[in-house]
């Protein structure tokens, strides 16, 4: 690199092409040498960090432009090669001559927001989101971020993930996606995850605005366990997590956000696009598969630990909202379903543009009480698919029972409701994997009875008699 460095200077900025070519060859050979000696570990980790910094500060345009790509991921490997390597360079603060007195994870730092907000030419977006994720993810373990590089690390991930979406979330140009769009949204939530106590108000904002770039990239027809979706579903979970700590819906009871409006719907949105047409699609499948093999084997469909925590928690507050007297939310709401339609819909839609047809596609969503019991009724049905088709909406009511108990308790008209609909389901369900999601939902009720002050008219004793001969079957 120095000596690519030297041919620099003594050619100047002569546009040469043959000369710039040979430049740009020594160039890349001497980043792959510093690759492999990164790969074998022999490297004065405080020296080369030093060096790189520079060519990528360089205010030389073919120096910057040039190197200053590769000496980034050159970077990004040694800060991901081992732990020793980070720890050599929080050390370097007390080697003034191998550091020039500087915090070089400061110096990371400054120059990751310098790279993303004037990019050089020759940076693809992929190296710039590696080198931005690295930073995040290991430089708050050496050195204390400061807010405000906090802000200007989530605004610079903000700008990246609404590329291609206006201000409303519609779509106007190209978007990420694949390998850069991961990148990204690992890189958020890293940043959101240790910035959660710093700043709670601007990860919230972070959240509001991006809520629909990063719901663009969920796809229910991928395979479980898929990255991009476990990604996203980690994204929301946090942003619940700090709009709603223990499930608050107002500031009183802790609710955080940047703007309530906003975020309310952005919440139909999620469960429209994740909750409804999630699980909608998924046992619409399970039917067609079952109507095209003559009546064989039905598949139960169930949420993982994770779409479950999520699911609940986008449901418990659209519903207790829709129970809560107040209309705010919605019981009924119509939104535009993001997540891409399945074969039937897309062969429906008629269009030849090559934009998805779920883009387009108005849902007339039901989050109220009795809209989501209907689901969980249907464990109760004699038709044996129809059961089955209850598991993912009870997986969900248990994990609201377990989280959320104080719903129901102050409540006893809605926790009336939800018990009857239980143990009515419990009497009729004869499939295992149904019953015991019943059973479960059924402890969890008469553990919430004893949270409760304002007592039912049966007695304590009288409703474990009225389901526990159900159980027994």
């Amino acid at each position: 690199m120095q000596k690519a460095q030297k041919e620099v200077e003594k050619e100047g900025d002569r546009p040469d092409k043959k000369k710039a070519a040979a430049r740009k060859q020594a160039v890349g050979a001497a980043a792959g040498l510093i690759g492999k000696v990164i790969r074998m570990g022999k490297v004065n980790v405080p020296k080369v960090v030093s060096e790189l910094l520079f060519y990528m500060n360089s205010h030389n345009p073919f120096v910057r432009n040039h190197m200053g790509p590769e000496a980034m991921q050159r970077l990004t490997e040694l800060l991901g090669a081992s732990r020793a390597n980070r720890q050599a360079i929080a050390a370097a603060n007390e080697r003034p001559q191998l550091s020039n007195g500087r915090s070089q994870w400061k110096d990371l730092m400054e120059t990751a927001v310098a790279m993303s907000e004037d990019p050089p030419e020759g940076l693809s977006p992929q190296r710039m989101v590696a080198f931005l994720h690295a930073i995040a993810l290991h430089g708050p373990v050496h050195v204390r971020v400061p807010m405000e590089m906090v802000r200007k690390q989530l605004k610079i991930v903000r700008g990246m993930l609404c590329k291609g979406f206006d201000a409303d979330g519609t779509v106007t140009g190209e978007v990420n996606s694949g390998v850069v769009a991961n990148l990204l949204l690992k890189t958020a939530n890293v940043i959101m995850r240790q910035a959660a106590y710093q700043c709670p108000r601007e990860i919230c904002e972070f959240g509001e605005k991006c809520a629909v770039p990063v719901l663009y990239q969920y796809d229910r027809r991928r395979r479980e366990g898929d990255e991009a979706n476990r990604l996203v579903v980690e994204f929301f979970t946090l942003q619940m997590c700090l709009h709603h700590p223990r499930g608050a819906a107002t500031t009183v009871e802790g609710a955080c956000y940047g703007n309530e409006a906003v975020w309310t719907n952005r919440l139909q949105k999620l469960y429209a696009n994740l909750v409804d047409a999630t699980i909608t699609g998924k046992l619409k499948n399970l039917r067609t598969k079952k109507d095209a093999g003559g009546g064989g084997g039905i598949d139960i469909f169930s949420l993982d630990a994770d779409s479950t925590r999520l699911f609940a928690a986008l449901t418990h507050q659209l519903v207790s909202r829709a129970e809560g007297g107040s209309g705010e939310g919605g019981a009924r709401f119509a939104v535009t379903q993001i997540a891409p339609a399945d074969a039937t819909q897309m062969s429906g839609s008629g269009s030849g543009d090559g934009e998805s047809a779920a883009k387009r596609r108005r849902l007339l969503v039901s989050a109220d009480l009795n809209g989501f019991l209907d689901n969980v009724r249907k464990g109760g049905c004699a038709d044996r698919m129809e059961q089955r088709e209850a598991v993912p909406w009870l997986q969900i009511l248990s994990e609201m029972l377990d989280k959320y108990p104080s719903w129901l308790a102050s409540r006893s008209d809605l926790f009336s409701s939800v018990f009857k609909c239980v143990v009515s389901a419990l009497q009729g369900c004869r499939l295992v994997a149904v019953k015991s999601l019943l059973i479960s939902c059924c402890d969890k009720l008469l553990q919430i009875e004893d949270l409760m002050t304002d007592r039912m008219a049966e007695n304590e004793t009288g409703r474990a008699d009225y389901f526990l001969p159900s159980m027994l079957r």
